[in-house]
Order: C-alpha cells, then structure tokens, then sequence
C-alpha cells in the first residue's frame, strides 16, 4: 500500500517559495509533480518513490503553498515547460527562453522537494525559492550553467508509466539538478562539469540576457534506445555530478552557494 508524506503542519503559515508568513486562509496545496506531468506519465496509476518513502501516488505529494505563488508557478513555469517537454520529445527544437524556463522548472521542483526533506530550514541566506526561480536567470549564472538534454526513443512496453523523478537533490549545490520525464533526460549543471556529462546528451550553453531570442536553435539529439537505459545512466552521472559540483564549491566557487545555501 501507498504510503503517506507527513503532515508539515508548522509550514503552513509560512510560505516556502516566498517565505513569508500568512494567514493559512491565503494557503493552498502544491503538488511537487504537476498534474499535468503526473498524467502524461500515468505514475498515479503505479507510484513514484520519494522523501525516503517507499511508494507514494504523486498526487498526494503536496506542500502548503500561497495562493499567489502557486499561480505563479503555474503561469510563469508549468504552462511553458509542459508545452516545451512535449516539443523536445517530438524533435522540435527549442529557443533560448525555452532552456531558460527547463531550469528554473528543474530548480523549482527539487527547491520544493528540498523542503519537504528538510522543512524546517531556509532555502538559501541571499534568495527565496521565489526569487530564484520566477525571474529569467541572470547573466551571472547563465556563464556558470550548462542545460544538457537526452531524448529516448522508445519507453519498455512492460512498464505501465512513464519515467518521473529527479535523480539528486544535492545539499549544496543550488545549479546541480537531474531527472528523466516521460521520453526526456534532463541534466542541469555547473559548466566547470560538462566534461562529466556523456555524449548521450547535448548541451546546450546560454545566451547572455541580452542576445536572448525566440528562434528555435537548439536541437537535443536521441541520446537513449529505451527508458531503461535514460533512467540508470542518468541516475550513475549524477552522483559523478553531486560530488564534483560539492568539490568545485568548496575549493573554487564558494559564491555558488548563495543559490542553494543551507541556514
């Protein structure tokens, strides 16, 4: 049987993504996975495993949201990433903006998952989860992440779902984030680590804020036969990435923290 997330009843009255407290009548639920994601992979049919927990049906992984960042994350970052992921999948290429918003969808998803694995803790000293993810990335930390996709090209007909879930939640690092959904891997990581990341995937690297356009130049190859294959390759290069990028932070880039500083 299914088991349940616990109840974070002392998070609702202050907002993870804003962090600021309110009245539990300006509150409602956010689903970490999407409905719209959780019915394109069907995983509410099979379960997903999270939180330590050892199966849970997507669609009861919620946290206490305000009403306004809950729309906003449903406007500025779910409506666009749901139209895109099915682009990539298709071949279709994609623009600046678009890789732009599968980060900030990366970020804001493992920024949630973080929360419920340590929930009485802040997400960072310099930014709310908000404030990081609501806004296009800045130029600071455009030159310091690559996004690198994979698509699959078949899913094992003996699966009832389709792939979902993220691969790393890193303490640390507030750029590392890695998962596969539906017939798409997703890798974001700190550029100093490209070289970790296998040929399956194209990388991409951004424009600055400035040069940012609306065409279509970015193309992600088949990097995978099957989901199988996506899944555990993806999973492997993760942990690879998570110890780099903790390497890196420590000895080189301690600024990066500021995006994911644990307080």
């Amino acid at each position: 049987m299914p088991e349940k997330l616990p109840a974070f009843q002392h998070l609702k009255n202050r907002c993870v993504s804003c962090e600021r407290i309110k009245p539990r009548a300006e509150f409602n639920k956010e689903h970490i996975y999407p409905e719209w994601l959780i019915n394109k992979t069907r995983t509410d049919k099979t379960g997903i495993k999270m939180s330590g927990i050892k199966r849970i049906n997507p669609r009861k992984a919620t946290i206490p949201l305000c009403k306004k960042c809950n729309s906003d994350f449903g406007r500025i970052l779910e409506a666009p990433m749901k139209e895109i992921l099915l682009r990539v999948e298709n071949g279709e290429g994609i623009a600046d903006k678009d890789a732009d918003i599968i980060v900030r969808w990366m970020w804001k998803t493992t920024g949630l998952i973080w929360h419920l694995n340590t929930p009485n803790w802040f997400y960072s000293g310099n930014l709310s989860l908000a404030e990081k993810v609501l806004h296009p990335i800045t130029d600071e930390y455009r030159a310091e992440t690559t996004l690198a996709l994979a698509r699959i090209k078949s899913l094992e007909s003996e699966f009832h779902d389709e792939p979902m879930g993220f691969d790393v939640l890193p303490k640390w690092s507030g750029i590392l984030a890695s998962g596969v959904f539906g017939k798409v891997a997703i890798i974001v990581t700190m550029s100093d680590c490209d070289s970790l990341v296998p040929d399956n995937f194209t990388l991409y690297k951004f424009l600055t804020e400035k040069q940012r356009s609306s065409e279509r130049l970015f193309f992600p190859k088949t990097g995978f036969e099957n989901s199988v294959d996506a899944v555990g390759i993806t999973k492997e290069v993760s942990r690879r990435l998570e110890a780099a990028h903790n390497f890196l932070l420590a000895l080189f880039n301690p600024k990066l923290k500021s995006l994911m500083a644990i307080h």
